[in-house]
């Protein structure tokens, strides 16, 4: 999990109120919905940013370089 992520999480885990009992529930569910949307989005962006890594990394490998731009094989 990326620190972006984590980070993301934390941050919404800390608006949440300290003392639950003081608020009323449609507003801690709207608060959690909304908290839970913003981490699934970034998890969404984090499993795409995966996706994109792996097929930039097998073009590299393909076109005979590894990700620091070391030749791995002659043409």
């Amino acid at each position: 999990m990326s620190d972006h992520l984590i980070a993301e999480a934390n941050r919404h885990a800390a608006a949440l109120p300290g003392d639950l009992s003081t608020v009323k529930s449609s507003v801690l569910a709207e608060d959690i919905i909304k908290a839970l949307s913003d981490i699934a989005w970034y998890v969404r962006e984090c499993e795409t940013l995966r996706t994109e890594n792996a097929t930039l990394r097998e073009i590299l490998k393909r076109l005979g370089y590894d990700e620091t731009g070391r030749v791995l094989f002659q043409k």
